[in-house]
């Protein structure tokens, strides 16, 4: 798949990978229970503002799965409540970028894998400017061993490759075709691509450029979500509230601190801005982009506390 950006050049503001100082406290979820396995933060950030929520799931605890969901509507989109009711999942948060074409449907950019299945091709390529770059996008998913893993995803033929690094693309410089001796074959039973990673083997690392995200937008102070794993394999979920008088969001290094913060060795950023949302035992959390209106998505990655098999 080749993805053609047709949006102004890049520039923008930075950010910086100081501490920020978040007071975390353990929450009920707003109905019923949550496994042992799965806890529910809160957080918050008076001085910035900032108001903040995770979820840390262990993958290996009695009941809990891991998986996607995607929407079973005609136009292929939905609300996160709605997506978190379909699919039976305890938490659900927003997943990868997608695209509505002409008819309205919605498409998700990149690979997505659902029970084996794979709905959405590796993203090959990205068109901007007139110049091709070659890209592997930083993508969460997990095998039949279940442990979620966070990788840079390409694609060779139709094997879905995972690479160690992401490939060496700047603006208006392309990458050269990598090797293919440089990367592995990955077998997901569930898999979504986003990016750009932020985190990488327990270092910050923001690879924006590399994953061919030129679109001077996405690295300004955005609502934003994002997973992370940590070294002995659970999943952190990270919702950050922005656009709002009580939280301002987050730069992408911000929002790499407060993953790392969380214990998470590997994180990647998700679909952000109103699509930023967290559900929880089918309430949404958060209020994405200052409101209580959920946008429709098209993907999500989910955590079902019933013991059923993970989507």
């Amino acid at each position: 798949m080749l993805l053609i950006l047709a949006l102004a050049g890049c520039s923008g503001g930075t950010g910086s990978f100081e501490p920020i100082g978040i007071d975390w406290i353990e929450m009920d979820p707003p109905t019923g229970t949550l496994p042992e396995g799965v806890r529910l933060l809160s957080g918050s950030s008076p001085d910035l503002p900032l108001r903040t929520w995770a979820v840390l799931a262990d993958p290996a605890a009695s009941g809990v799965r891991l998986g996607v969901a995607t929407a079973d509507d005609e136009d292929a989109r939905a609300t996160p409540t709605e997506l978190a009711a379909s699919s039976g999942a305890c938490v659900l948060i927003n997943g990868g970028f997608y695209r509505i074409d002409d008819s309205g449907h919605g498409r998700h950019i990149g690979l997505l894998v659902r029970s084996g299945r794979r709905i959405s091709p590796v993203l090959e390529g990205v068109i901007w400017q007139q110049v091709r770059y070659p890209v592997a996008r930083a993508t969460i998913g997990a095998d039949t061993s279940g442990t979620p893993r966070i990788r840079w995803v390409g694609a060779a033929g139709d094997t879905i490759r995972a690479w160690r690094e992401p490939f060496d693309n700047a603006l208006g410089r392309p990458a050269i075709a990598p090797d293919l001796r440089d990367g592995f074959a990955w077998f997901p039973q569930w898999a979504l691509s986003a990016g750009p990673m932020i985190l990488a083997d327990g270092a910050f690392l923001v690879t924006r450029e590399e994953e061919a995200f030129f679109d001077a937008h996405i690295p300004r102070v955005h609502p934003r979500s994002a997973a992370g794993v940590t070294a002995d394999g659970h999943l952190v979920l990270v919702v950050v509230d922005g656009r709002q008088p009580l939280s301002r969001g987050v730069y992408l290094e911000g929002l790499a601190v407060i993953l790392r913060d969380l214990g998470a060795t590997w994180a990647m950023n998700l679909d952000g801005g109103g699509s930023s949302a967290l559900v929880v035992n089918g309430r949404l959390i958060n209020r994405p982009a200052g409101s209580d209106r959920e946008r429709e998505i098209v993907s999500a990655i989910t955590i079902t506390c019933n013991g059923d098999e993970g989507n």
